[in-house]
């Protein structure tokens, strides 16, 4: 996995559409204070300030709404064979559920996405996608609060279109991968999530550069393509993203009178705190945080489905590619049934795996010999 150079040639393509001048100026602390006349100053403030916020000790996302609201912001639901569906309070998920290793490796891999009919229409009138994974370390202030910050592991994905080509609503979103090369650490035991999925009209400055870090891809029409994935970089790295896409994003935050809303969102940002070791799951610093059990599913749905889900969950069950169907459907219908399940065509998903890859420590053998002298 070449990070650097494709994080590299990321900043190079942003350069060249002439906004940012050069890539230097995208990693800018102080991103904000001298904006070229082309770029959106509120969109860059929304990727640069408000898309990471703390807010006393926790982050709640953007401080300002976007024009979807909070019934966008995703919320989780853990899947195993053995459990099956559950929210992650009910039944409460058990300490031993967890990893032991205190500071343990995880990845997050998206193993599917299925869209409401609402959603499916609205990806039909789009020619851009983009879909983003973040899983940021806590750093602990002298106030013993926490945020986001120390190092940051980003995962992009995309698909773009030519021409007066619609995207597909059925294309595949699979395999895009928080810590596939260099699984990220979490200190404590902790850190923070973010799933933000978005769809934009072709006049969308962000929806050309996509273009061009995906042109020549033999999956460019069909399926989401890899364009970025970043493991655990320095927060200076991490936030350089973050400027370079509010230098080339139309602002999100549109006045309500505003009629060209170039940006839809299917999951908007918001960090969710989460817990992968049994230390932090009992730790009061992560007690309001998802716990990442060690190989389980996650189901994220926005929160304005949450409901709906819910009420039909116990009659559903995960396929291996990460489908939701019915608990009796037939292995050579998943994918219908998937797509075609009356109370299913409402609720639009993504499904992640997690698993924690930590290498256990080497057994206790009491019949080493030990040297002396």
């Amino acid at each position: 996995m070449h990070s650097r150079r494709n994080f590299l040639e990321f900043l190079a393509t942003a350069a060249s559409t002439g906004v940012l001048g050069s890539p230097g100026n995208a990693v800018q602390d102080e991103a904000t204070q001298s904006v070229p006349p082309t770029i959106d100053a509120n969109g860059l403030a929304f990727w640069t300030d408000q898309f990471l916020k703390p807010v006393s000790g926790t982050l709640s996302g953007p401080k300002n709404p976007i024009p979807s609201g909070e019934a966008q912001k995703p919320q989780f639901f853990i899947y195993t064979e053995k459990d099956g569906f559950r929210v992650p309070s009910k039944p409460p998920v058990k300490l031993e559920e967890l990893g032991t290793i205190k500071q343990p490796n995880v990845t997050l891999r998206v193993q599917a996405f299925k869209p409401s009919d609402d959603h499916s229409d609205l990806i039909a009138s789009s020619q851009g996608g983009t879909l983003r994974l973040d899983l940021v370390q806590p750093e602990v202030l002298e106030s013993g609060d926490t945020h986001a910050g120390s190092k940051g592991s980003t995962a992009i994905s995309g698909q773009a279109v030519k021409g007066s080509q619609k995207l597909d609503p059925t294309s595949l979103v699979s395999g895009l991968t928080v810590g596939q090369a260099q699984e990220i650490t979490l200190p404590d035991g902790g850190g923070y999530l973010s799933c933000t999925f978005f769809f934009q009209k072709k006049e969308a400055l962000w929806h050309q550069v996509l273009s061009a870090c995906l042109k020549g891809s033999t999956v460019l029409a069909t399926n989401f393509a890899p364009v970025l994935n970043i493991a655990a970089a320095p927060k200076k790295d991490w936030s350089a993203i973050n400027a370079v896409m509010g230098a080339l994003f139309p602002n999100p935050t549109p006045d309500a009178t505003q009629k060209d809303k170039s940006t839809s969102w299917l999951f908007a940002p918001a960090f969710k705190l989460v817990a992968a070791s049994q230390d932090a799951y009992g730790n009061p610093k992560f007690a309001a945080g998802l716990p990442l059990i060690k190989d389980a599913h996650y189901l994220l749905v926005p929160e304005g489905q949450y409901q709906d889900f819910g009420n039909v969950m116990d009659k559903m069950m995960l396929t291996p590619d990460g489908y939701v169907v019915p608990k009796s459907t037939l292995k050579t219908s998943f994918f219908a049934a998937a797509f075609g399940t009356p109370e299913l065509k409402k609720i639009t998903y993504l499904t992640l795996h997690c698993e924690d890859i930590s290498a256990a420590p080497p057994p206790c053998d009491n019949k080493t010999p030990v040297k002396t002298g």
